[in-house]
């Protein structure tokens, strides 16, 4: 069988997902094309046997009593891949229990379930509150369930405190890591890249940082925020016989990445320590 995005795709599969994808085929709620699951079947066999199916077999397979028709073929290899990408994006949702739930809060709201609403909330925040990482994307994930409170506790209502403040705190924290993270990485890729990048905000945000000592506290914060000040400073040209080991600001950012690392996930923490290498 020709290669083909389907097939590219299907390579990556490992055992254990070939095994989830087999049962969302079957389901009639997520597929109702019957020829989809033989041909699935068929697929998986030959490629647990290491084999390269022809796309006449692979089509006796969806359709046993048929004769090949190319252009029947394509489409239902196409259906295929649509649904495995379906698959795909549903396992993505199920990975990250905040998205879950908050669409799950959404629903409630939507449906005028005050408690079931707040049930869901409450456990999301305790969730939240338990988390040991606290990467950029975990205020991301805060951002969502602030302004899904929001949403909830302004329908119909204008006269009532809200928590409007909570939404804009979080909401500037995760501005605030996510363009550090990015500068960071940025000026990394420009040292190597011979290319020159605009900032944009980023300015205006590591003075507000410096004004707002408090949002150091976060690890993604401070860690990208000190990483950046020994990136710039390297990048400098040398005004003092400090080296860049010497430098307050690589020896703060040395520090804390041995003392905050371990709350950002393996792959920041591992790109953190690069940067810091280099």
């Amino acid at each position: 069988m020709e290669s083909t995005l389907f097939h590219d795709l299907f390579q990556t599969f490992t055992t254990a997902e070939l095994r989830q994808l087999k049962k969302f085929v079957a389901s009639p709620y997520f597929n109702g094309r019957q020829q989809l699951s033989p041909l699935l079947d068929f697929l998986t066999e030959a490629r647990l046997r290491s084999e390269t199916p022809d796309a006449k077999s692979a089509f006796a397979a969806a359709f046993p009593a048929k004769p090949f028709d190319d252009q029947k073929w394509r489409l239902t290899l196409s259906q295929l891949f649509k649904l495995t990408e379906e698959f795909l994006a549903l396992q993505e949702v199920y990975a990250s229990p905040v998205l879950e739930k908050t669409h799950l809060a959404q629903a409630y709201r939507k449906r005028s379930l005050p408690k079931h609403f707040q049930r869901t909330l409450e456990a999301l925040r305790r969730a939240q509150e338990q988390q040991a990482q606290r990467p950029a994307d975990f205020f991301e994930d805060q951002f969502r369930i602030e302004w899904e409170s929001y949403r909830h506790l302004s329908a119909g209502k204008r006269t009532e405190a809200f928590n409007l403040q909570e939404v804009s705190d979080v909401l500037d924290k995760t501005f605030i890591a996510r363009k550090l993270r990015h500068a960071c990485l940025s000026l990394s890729h420009q040292a190597v890249f011979k290319t020159e990048y605009e900032f944009g905000l980023l300015p205006q945000i590591l003075t507000w940082v410096e004004m707002h000592p408090a949002l150091l506290d976060e690890p993604a914060i401070t860690l990208y925020f000190h990483c950046y000040l020994t990136l710039t400073e390297a990048a400098a040209p040398a005004q003092s016989p400090i080296t860049n080991h010497q430098s307050p600001h690589f020896q703060r950012f040395q520090k804390l990445l041995f003392d905050f690392g371990e709350r950002l996930p393996e792959e920041e923490r591992r790109n953190l320590f690069l940067l810091a290498i280099n």
